[in-house]
């Protein structure tokens, strides 16, 4: 089982696979706090961060919803967010230009994405991936990558907030969660990084947001790790129509 104490601080960095700019503070950002704090390097890598400089894109209505204009204006804004947020937390910063799902045309190319990510998790001691409760078909896609052929690192799996205290269809009654360790400060911390995604804030509730993430990580199981077969097990309870569901209706 993970427990992790900081104790051991080892040079090589942990990398967080991120679907999107957000992703990996909504869900650990109160573990990067400690983690840096202790001494460790942690890198946060967004993989759809979607072009800055295709202005040919139609803005997607999540973006729109955001107030972008235009699709490269959303790229742009939520890459200093990404940046602004991983400032306060002492985290070094990453973001590729492949589309999200509301941007994508056709299937991705696997390869690809691992041959960008490849330079970003070759010295890393560990890399933490997506794995409960797989709903959003972007951070679904990501788990089923194999991480494996990029270095000689431990994977882990990641539970995905918001969306595990959204939906709570996904209960944790079963699932092996591991609670990541952490303090009260570094939950302040968590919050006001939280808040540097001015964007994002107000379309994934506002001060409910921040009342939700509180609550989980002071009084529910709070930010976590869970196996690779409870992931499997995640993925297979939510289909393609469900997740697409989920997506368009996302709190």
């Amino acid at each position: 089982m993970f427990v992790d104490t900081f104790e051991l601080v080892s040079p090589r960095p942990t990398v967080i696979v991120s679907p999107h700019c957000d992703d990996a503070v909504l869900s650990l950002g109160a573990w990067i706090a400690a983690a840096t704090e202790a001494g460790r390097r942690v890198r946060l890598v967004t993989v759809f961060g979607n072009a800055t400089e295709d202005t040919s894109r139609e803005v997607a209505r999540w973006d729109q919803r955001a107030g972008f204009a235009t699709a490269v204006e959303g790229s742009l804004v939520r890459r200093r967010e990404e940046a602004a947020a991983g400032g306060l937390l002492g985290a070094e910063f990453v973001v590729l230009p492949f589309p999200d799902s509301s941007y994508v045309v056709g299937e991705r190319d696997e390869s690809l994405v691992l041959e960008a990510l490849a330079p970003h998790l070759l010295d890393a001691a560990e890399v933490f991936v997506p794995g409960f409760p797989l709903i959003h078909r972007d951070h679904r896609w990501l788990s089923h990558l194999d991480f494996a052929q990029l270095g000689s690192f431990t994977t882990r799996f990641y539970v995905e907030q918001p969306y595990a205290r959204w939906n709570r269809s996904t209960s944790p009654n079963g699932i092996d969660i591991t609670p990541a360790p952490m303090k009260l400060r570094h939950l302040r911390r968590k919050l006001a990084a939280i808040r540097c995604y001015r964007s994002q804030v107000p379309l994934l509730g506002g001060w409910r947001l921040f009342a939700g993430a509180a609550a989980n990580d002071l009084f529910g199981p709070g930010e976590g790790f869970c196996r690779r077969s409870d992931a499997q097990a995640a993925e297979l309870a939510h289909p393609p129509e469900e997740t697409s569901r989920a997506l368009s209706n996302p709190t």
